[in-house]
């Protein structure tokens, strides 16, 4: 409602919309997933998948020779990280343990992400080479989701509301048989 009173429109003038479908929070990622396929769905238009992997690092690492690194705490003492040159993929998200993921940044790279309110202490003392960055590079902000929607409108890559699901790296620990 913020949005549409902010930019003087309207529901009816929604073409699609952008949701991050993770990785991320089991909850998080059901509700966005949830809200914007009941959009799609209400106003019959397109869903825009955005990961949110990169929406972090179109936050964080603007400077395109500089290798990031995105670290999420995944929970059960494992990280979830992937790296990136500016915007682009270096090598795609995976779950790993602490030391596995300490090993496998490269040297002077950016860190952030919410893995670093947990380990960032200690990350420091092993890595000093490393640059972390503060707390605000952690969250998705709804800018870069539109940026990245705008670029998937722009390529097509959009989904219709009853295809959409969320990314999950694993399985939840609970399931309905």
């Amino acid at each position: 409602e913020g949005l549409l009173r902010d930019t003087s429109t309207t529901l009816k003038d929604v073409a699609a919309v952008a949701v991050t479908t993770g990785p991320g929070r089991f909850t998080g990622g059901r509700l966005g997933v949830l809200i914007a396929r009941t959009l799609g769905q209400a106003l019959n238009c397109p869903i825009l998948p955005v990961n949110a992997m990169e929406a972090l690092a179109r936050m964080a690492f603007t400077r395109a020779e500089k290798v990031g690194v995105r670290g999420l705490d995944a929970r059960k003492n494992e990280i979830l990280g992937a790296s990136f040159v500016g915007e682009q993929w270096r090598e795609p998200a995976r779950l790993m343990v602490f030391s596995e993921w300490v090993h496998s940044i490269p040297a002077g790279a950016q860190v952030a992400g919410n893995a670093l309110a947990r380990y960032g202490q200690q990350l420091s003392v092993l890595r000093p080479d490393l640059e972390l960055l503060p707390p605000e590079f952690s969250r998705v902000r709804a800018t870069a989701v539109g940026f990245l929607g705008l670029a998937a409108w722009e390529q097509r890559l959009s989904v219709a509301w009853s295809r959409l699901s969320p990314d999950y790296m694993r399985p939840a620990d609970v399931q309905v048989h």
